[in-house]
């Protein structure tokens, strides 16, 4: 069991994110990207695709550290880059654009839900920014990497509503990390400082998002109604 959490467990992550991630989304795509009634903003196509890239660039990194090619593993990393600094200002403009294209189509909207989407997208991008920082730290990289990834299933989660109860989709987010420091008690005898530090502060910010996306907060109602538009 050991041996098989060394070698392979990066590995099973990046999969399971990915099969999380598709199994959400998957059964819906047709009926709202490929076929719907009424074409979604481009913008949404775009964030799409480089979501799915990203996961599927992780499945394939991880895969090339096994076998040991680093050489491609480091080109690969450049193109890696780029999407990391596309995925979370695409996922802050797609939010605006949907809710204006909702508002649009005269649909109601709840601005105060932004703080969810903010919270997914700067949690993402501290913890890739501070991957890129140790870049040449394996231990810290890969580890910081998961946990990027680990953000951007908050949507997905929430999607699973015959699986995941209402507004409990951040326990099934945080509890990918959890198997994440489970692994390394097992494997190393104690948990990565990563995780042991980027955990708590992730609850932290999702307790923050919760907050200001219940108790509305004038401050927040306001800011998000700007960032948004749309009603209280």
């Amino acid at each position: 069991m050991k041996k098989l959490l060394s070698t392979y467990f990066y590995l099973f992550m990046s999969l399971l994110i990915a099969t999380i991630i598709g199994f959400a989304f998957g059964p819906n795509l047709a009926q709202t990207m490929v076929y719907p009634s009424l074409r979604p903003p481009l913008i949404l196509y775009l964030h799409a695709a480089v979501s799915v890239a990203w996961v599927l660039l992780l499945c394939v990194q991880v895969s090339l550290v096994r076998g040991a090619n680093l050489r491609l593993h480091r080109q690969l990393g450049q193109f890696g880059f780029a999407l990391g600094i596309s995925l979370p200002i695409l996922g802050i403009a797609t939010e605006i654009a949907m809710n204006q294209w909702h508002l649009s189509q005269g649909h109601s909207t709840n601005p105060v839900f932004f703080s969810i989407s903010l919270n997914d997208m700067l949690s993402f991008s501290i913890a890739f920014g501070l991957a890129m920082w140790w870049r040449s730290r394996p231990e810290y990289h890969k580890r910081l990497l998961l946990i990027a990834t680990c953000c951007l299933t908050s949507a997905a989660f929430a999607r699973l509503h015959f699986i995941v109860p209402s507004w409990w989709f951040y326990f099934f987010v945080d509890a990918l990390i959890v198997l994440a420091m489970i692994r390394d008690h097992i494997v190393i005898h104690s948990v990565h400082r990563v995780y042991s530090i980027g955990l708590p502060s992730l609850v932290a910010g999702q307790i923050l998002a919760f907050f200001l996306c219940f108790q509305k907060p004038e401050f927040w109602v306001n800011l998000s109604q700007f960032l948004l538009g749309g009603a209280k």
